[in-house]
């Protein structure tokens, strides 16, 4: 009798999520082979891998399978004269490594009083959701809603005033002997500072680093009261301290790193508030409004 043929089957797809484990270790063996069984399957490995391997380090989620108390929104809005530039993250809980993937029917919407748009994707991944709108008034109110199940999780905020850096005027040369740096920002009281700052420095033995605020690098500082207004105050044995701390971690192998003598420093002053979040979602959530001036700051510690 003769024997039926076997039906044609196309080539199963390989995840590299089941492959590898979501949540596992990754070497680049394992890589590997995985690319090896992806191509031989007709696909492309690339895109694949680097998602995997990017939620490996970052414990990806997918908000539908969350419950909504499990949900932290982190989003900040900057101010830049009429627009608002937004952007919004989603986390779990208070776990700072878990990135949340809005999935479902589950989506982020900006608003205020008049405008509403919904946040888009940047980057195909989850890892932020962005958009702008243009507003009118000196302090515009925004809110960030998580949509999901046919309900709506408000996060509002209202942003500070415009702002400038109104002393000292221009290009700021400091010397580790001055003391003090007095900063007036002309921000009103109520409204916090921080700030972020670019670094281009020389050591003392003629080597060089630069880098800062993609270290997350800010300048020390304290507010001090000055005639009823907040100004800002940088000690400059501080400022030397913090300059030195952050050229020795640049290089942990070496512990006796020279001194730094000069950096240029371009520095980001930010003024913001803080805003107020749904209480149906985790109270690990957070709304930023800021604003932003920059200025220009050559530090000698010869001087």
């Amino acid at each position: 009798m003769p024997m039926k043929p076997l039906p044609a089957t196309s080539p199963r797809p390989v995840s590299t999520r089941s492959a590898l484990g979501l949540h596992g270790g990754i070497s680049l063996l394992a890589l590997g082979c995985v690319a090896s069984m992806l191509a031989a399957c007709g696909g492309s490995p690339g895109a694949e891998i680097v998602e995997v391997y990017d939620c490996v380090l970052t414990n990806c989620k997918d908000s539908e399978l969350l419950s909504t108390d499990a949900l932290s929104p982190h989003a900040v809005i900057r101010g830049e004269g009429n627009v608002l530039n937004i952007s919004a993250q989603l986390g779990q809980s208070a776990n700072l490594l878990t990135r949340v993937r809005l999935t479902g029917a589950d989506r982020f919407f900006a608003q205020t009083s008049s405008q509403r748009i919904e946040l888009r994707d940047s980057d195909g991944k989850g890892s932020s959701y962005t958009g702008s709108l243009t507003v009118s008034g000196e302090e515009p109110s925004l809110s960030i809603v998580l949509e999901r199940r046919g309900e709506q999780h408000v996060n509002s905020v209202t942003l500070p005033k415009s702002f400038s850096v109104l002393a000292p005027v221009g290009p700021v040369n400091l010397g580790l002997k001055t003391g003090k740096l007095m900063i007036n920002l002309g921000h009103a009281s109520g409204s916090s500072v921080d700030n972020l700052s670019s670094l281009r420095c020389t050591r003392k033995d003629g080597s060089s680093f630069a880098g800062g605020r993609s270290d997350n690098y800010s300048l020390p500082f304290v507010i001090e009261n000055v005639n009823g207004s907040p100004w800002v105050r940088i000690n400059t044995t501080d400022l030397d301290l913090s300059l030195n701390q952050h050229s020795s971690s640049l290089d942990t192998n070496a512990p006796n790193t020279s001194p730094v003598q000069t950096c240029e420093i371009a520095v980001s002053w930010r003024v913001y508030r803080m805003g107020s979040t749904a209480s149906t979602l985790s109270r690990h959530s957070t709304m930023r409004g800021e604003r932003a001036a920059s200025q220009s700051i050559s530090y000698d510690a010869r001087l």
